[in-house]
């Protein structure tokens, strides 16, 4: 394993430094560990942490209709979810990037039920829409979904 100091420079982003939660979830998978850390180049680290929540499945999430950690709840949440549930449906082993917002490691149709169910009806009512994933597990990111 390598512990990275993430920077944009450091990674093969995109030219418009596009990253987003599944590019976090690619680098675990490549076996970097990685960490948010303040420097002229790097990604808003709050928004890189919310991204690491994703992948890591762990800590409170700002908003549990923003499935991809964007900041932004619009159809492309809808979108991630969905291509991520068609892709791990039936499978264990996963974290909240591959569709299991229930916490329970497996994708199946209670979890697309509840992120339909907030996305559609969970706008502006209490109690907030955090959800909190629980406590840091690193094996959560580096283990594949079965």
């Amino acid at each position: 394993m390598v512990i990275v100091d993430y920077t944009l420079d450091y990674f093969d982003a995109d030219e418009d430094n596009d990253v987003d939660m599944f590019d976090v979830l690619d680098w675990t998978q490549r076996g970097f560990v990685l960490a948010a850390q303040s420097s002229q180049a790097a990604l808003v680290p709050a928004q890189f942490t919310e991204y690491m929540k994703r992948v890591y499945d762990f800590g409170t999430l700002i908003n549990r209709r923003d499935f991809n950690g964007d900041g932004v709840i619009n159809s492309s949440d809808l979108n991630d979810f969905d291509d991520q549930y068609a892709l791990y449906s039936g499978q264990s082993n996963c974290n909240w990037v591959h569709g299991d917002v229930n916490g329970d490691h497996q994708v199946t149709l209670s979890d697309a039920t509840a992120y339909h169910w907030w996305y559609a009806f969970q706008g502006g009512v209490n109690p907030p829409n955090v959800a909190n994933l629980g406590n840091a597990n690193p094996d959560n990111a580096l283990t594949r979904p079965d």
